[in-house]
């Protein structure tokens, strides 16, 4: 049976798309992003990936199960998981840090099934502002500016 399902590498797309994504080869990237193209179908993704959304919001869906992303809230994705975008605000402004399996693995962390599967179940998580300070601390490693008024 055929893969009906295109398989996206967003390193490789953010990396194409979206000017001042900073990278490390094939293996991790941070992007600021205020626009992301909306892929007309479902598409599958070869990487984990974080997206943290500061401002606008975004409808789709994680394996056929809908989310909605907004101000202060992060997805996030593992490998393999079908996902569709559905709408984005004009207004949307958000950080997407991806990194590939081989990068995880090298990171030498033990492996967690049940956490695994809860992001895979779970995949929004709202942010409280330490939380989001913290993550955008780490992004600003990167040197990559960003602009974000805590509520």
């Amino acid at each position: 049976m055929k893969n009906v399902f295109e398989y996206i590498s967003m390193i490789g797309a953010l990396k194409e798309t979206v000017s001042g994504t900073m990278a490390s080869g094939k293996d991790f990237c941070i992007s600021e992003v205020t626009r992301f193209p909306l892929i007309g179908s479902p598409f599958k993704v070869h990487e984990y990936g974080c997206f943290i959304c500061l401002q606008g919001e975004s409808d789709g869906s994680v394996d056929l199960m809908p989310y909605h992303l907004k101000k202060n809230s992060m997805m996030v994705n593992v490998p393999g998981q079908l996902m569709e975008r559905h709408s984005i605000t004009p207004d949307f402004k958000g950080v997407y840090i991806v990194m590939s399996s081989e990068f995880i693995s090298g990171l030498g962390l033990p492996y967690n099934f049940q956490l695994y599967r809860r992001i895979r179940e779970v995949p929004i998580v709202e942010l409280h502002p330490m939380q989001l300070k913290a993550m955008l601390t780490y992004k600003s490693g990167a040197r990559i500016p960003v602009t974000v008024v805590l509520r």
